[in-house]
């Protein structure tokens, strides 16, 4: 039977591939917060891809990958809430099936892991097969996969629920140079339902960016976004994405929400999208939520 660290070992090789393993003591302290030694496959799998990654986008997989410590801590107690936590011993988080179900790894006495879904409603424990031959297909369907001409960004967008602007641009402020004219808003939307949406130009270290804010008579505040990409092979400690992030966090005033899309293929040759722009993928995702709006 081979290792796993023997099954993830070709993914060495596949250049175009995003990872971003954790460090040893990122897997301890990601432990402390389950409350439980990982199992031997999600250690291999934290050590040698960790959760920013694109492998499992190649596969024909049923369930999402849980893509944060603190999201996997969260699945952790949730399904010490369905099952107590006799029923959940040994089970750590991996997944969700997108429905509301836990997919989680758990040791067999034989040595090997296996993948289960924990049933958020009845609270029963269903097998889906040994880890490691879910681990196999997915690093088979990397390798098959053909190599991709786009260029690899890490697509988010930071969101706020906050009375003003002012707020946002001083924190970002401290980190890059900030150049706007707050009165600059122009109207772009409306909904049938009275949604309005507004667009501010700006530019943070250079970059071309648009702040959006949209406004509803019954809300209290308004909600601000903007998207930003960078190549997702950045690494951590020089990602603007990174930096933002952690500094819109320690600000509690601003009501932040990070949306992360994760590492996606954008085509560097594609003109359509300007430098604000989410790519294609997702430009036309956004495109049909926008739907709902019109000039």
């Amino acid at each position: 039977m081979p290792t796993y660290d023997a099954i993830l070992a070709p993914l060495d090789a596949l250049p175009n591939v995003v990872r971003r393993p954790f460090t040893a003591q990122a897997i301890a302290d990601l432990e402390a917060g389950v409350g439980m030694s990982a199992p031997l496959g999600v250690r291999a799998w934290l050590t040698r891809v960790g959760l920013f990654q694109d492998v499992t986008d190649r596969a024909d997989i049923d369930f999402q990958l849980l893509g944060s410590p603190d999201a996997i801590i969260g699945s952790s107690r949730a399904i010490g809430q369905i099952l107590g936590p006799d029923g959940a011993a040994g089970l750590f988080p991996f997944g969700d099936d997108g429905a509301g179900d836990v997919v989680a790894v758990r040791p067999r006495t034989d040595g090997s892991d296996e993948l289960v879904s924990v049933d958020h409603e009845t609270g029963k424990i269903s097998s889906e097969g040994r880890f490691e031959d879910w681990l196999s297909r997915v690093v088979q369907a990397a390798i098959d996969a053909p190599t991709s001409a786009s260029d690899k960004q890490w697509c988010v967008q930071f969101s706020f629920k906050t009375v003003g602007i002012g707020a946002i641009f001083d924190a970002m402020r401290t980190i890059a140079a900030v150049e706007v004219n707050e009165d600059a808003w122009s109207a772009a939307a409306t909904s049938p339902a009275g949604l309005r949406q507004d667009k501010l130009p700006f530019r943070l270290d250079g970059h071309p960016l648009t702040l959006s804010r949209l406004r509803y008579d019954g809300w209290i505040t308004p909600i601000f976004s903007f998207d930003f990409q960078e190549s997702a092979f950045v690494p951590p400690e020089q990602s603007l994405i990174a930096i933002l992030d952690a500094t819109f966090r320690a600000r509690r005033d601003l009501g932040y929400t990070l949306v992360d899309y994760g590492p996606l293929d954008v085509n560097v040759s594609d003109e359509e999208d300007d430098a604000n722009d989410a790519p294609t993928g997702l430009s036309g995702f956004l495109r049909r939520l926008g739907a709902m709006f019109r000039t």
